[in-house]
């Protein structure tokens, strides 16, 4: 995943890992961000300055590229986190499930803000769709919701 502005790259590892890489040097930039099982999912934050990050673990959780000391946002769950992402703002994080739910949360103080959406299947991919206002979701049961 490159940042909105190409200078890096972040890639995600089942070594419970995520790294940002300089696009120009490839040299890792800052501390490998941390997680208890493998790293399923990475975004930049749409100022640049933040890594979301999900994993097999369950974690969700918002790093800091200025400052090493931990995520400053963590939302647990209970299943492994396939896929995460933020909004346009940076001010609502997506997530989705492999137990066939994907979530709406606020990204300042991770309190849910929507009802779980369901399916009967795993949810390998949730995203906004351009107007922000709606949410798709993808699930190995056969259906795209909006």
């Amino acid at each position: 995943m490159f940042s909105g502005d190409g200078r890096l790259i972040a890639t995600v590892s089942h070594d419970n890992t995520a790294r940002v890489l300089d696009s120009a040097t490839g040299v890792f930039v800052g501390t490998p961000f941390l997680h208890s099982a493998p790293v399923s999912s990475v975004q930049f934050s749409p100022n640049g300055g933040e890594v979301l990050t999900a994993g097999f673990d369950g974690g969700v959780r918002i790093w800091s590229l200025s400052n090493s000391s931990g995520s400053r946002l963590m939302v647990r769950h209970l299943e492994t986190v396939l896929h995460a992402a933020f909004n346009a703002d940076g001010s609502r994080i997506l997530f989705c499930s492999h137990d066939g739910t994907a979530c709406l949360w606020d990204a300042k103080t991770g309190v849910l803000l929507t009802d779980t959406l369901r399916h009967d299947g795993l949810i390998s991919f949730a995203a906004y769709v351009s107007n922000q206002a709606e949410i798709l979701t993808v699930s190995w049961d056969g259906m795209v919701r909006l």
